[in-house]
């Protein structure tokens, strides 16, 4: 079950995202299809996504177009898990999703409950990618790590 301070993150980096997407928007130099892309895709929140391997995930976040099957996007949060964990869940997105989530962002964040202070350590955006062999993978496309100290409901963070 998640903790206040997982849905904290959730909510902070979901507004960045929505925040570049607005910026982009409103870019002249972005061309016609991305804004009209960028414009219908919606953020909700954790709704269940059934995967073409039959299971079931439950995003943290995510962005679609109204009435699409799969979401474009996809933001997990974790504390419990491995990075490497947090991998493999990107890879499900991507590879068990027809295609159609595009991208994958992940966030590594520690959590001491003793002083009440969290920090993201790594964000990770994932996308498809297909190899040589025409096989369909996920491909980290960048990892940055990421500055932001959460301490008795005050925020002091780098923006991405």
């Amino acid at each position: 079950m998640p903790n206040f301070v997982h849905e904290v993150i959730i909510k902070e980096v979901a507004a960045l995202i929505d925040k570049k997407f607005s910026a982009l928007c409103q870019q002249s130099s972005t061309n016609f299809a991305t804004k009209d892309l960028l414009e219908g895709l919606k953020s909700y929140g954790g709704a269940d996504v059934r995967l073409d391997n039959g299971n079931k995930r439950c995003p943290d976040k995510q962005w679609r177009i109204l009435n699409e099957e799969y979401p474009g996007i996809v933001l997990e949060v974790g504390n419990t898990q491995t990075a490497e964990s947090l991998d493999l869940v990107a890879d499900d997105w991507i590879l068990e999703s027809s295609e159609c989530v595009r991208l994958v962002i992940t966030v590594k964040f520690e959590y001491n409950e003793k002083n009440n202070v969290f920090a993201y350590r790594q964000l990770n955006v994932y996308r498809t990618h297909t190899d040589e062999g025409n096989n369909l993978m996920s491909k980290n496309i960048f990892t940055v790590e990421v500055s932001m100290r959460f301490q008795n409901m005050n925020y002091d963070y780098e923006e991405l």
